[in-house]
């Protein structure tokens, strides 16, 4: 029977974790909305920056009113072990002429399909994360992926050798702490002082 306790994974774990997830499954399924119907089909990314994924799309797919329509999608990556990455974005038409020839001069089925980058049946979608989920194979249990890379914590100033009484200051300190609890009274009672220090306000 699985462990239903969830793991407990250290943050940049786990963007490294879902990072190789997408590196070997390299083709997601993008889930759309058409009206109140759910749409789902496999993609092949032709850029994945982190967790930002770019897809290519033919301006005559049905994709392009649904996403005109809802923007918001999802993406998930499954490999051959079963981990998963779940993307929940919004899809962004790229408009960054520069970006998309970048993109087109780096994939030769971009090449085969389009004859230019400006060609008016292509569209780039970007896929803004705004929440990454893993799951280690069936584990019942998703882990909330931070979005970026956390900045680590401020290290504790060392402590100064000069701030640690040393052994002897510790030994005059307990010799004192006793003659003013022990010797101090024996003195001062006889003079008739005694009586009168514990009248003071304190």
């Amino acid at each position: 029977m699985p462990n239903l306790i969830p793991e407990v994974i250290p943050p940049e774990e786990l963007r490294r974790l879902a990072q190789a997830v997408i590196a070997r499954a390299k083709f997601p399924h993008l889930a759309t909305v058409e009206a109140s119907q759910p749409r789902v089909r496999p993609v092949s990314p032709v850029r994945v920056d982190h967790f930002t994924i770019y897809i290519a799309n033919l301006r005559r797919y049905a994709k392009t009113q649904q996403l005109a329509d809802n923007p918001q999608v999802e993406l998930c990556y499954l490999d051959d072990a079963h981990d998963q990455v779940r993307i929940t974005g919004i899809a962004e038409i790229l408009a960054d002429p520069l970006q998309i020839r970048e993109i087109w001069d780096s994939h030769a089925l971009l090449r085969r399909y389009f004859p230019s980058p400006e060609s008016p049946e292509l569209i780039i979608y970007r896929v803004r994360p705004l929440r990454v989920r893993y799951m280690k194979e069936w584990a019942l249990e998703y882990h909330e992926v931070p979005l970026k890379p956390q900045s680590p914590s401020p290290a504790s100033p060392p402590i100064s050798p000069k701030t640690i009484p040393s052994l002897n200051q510790t030994k005059s300190l307990n010799l004192l702490a006793f003659a003013l609890q022990n010797v101090l009274p024996q003195i001062l009672k006889p003079l008739g002082i005694w009586h009168l220090l514990h009248k003071i306000p304190r």
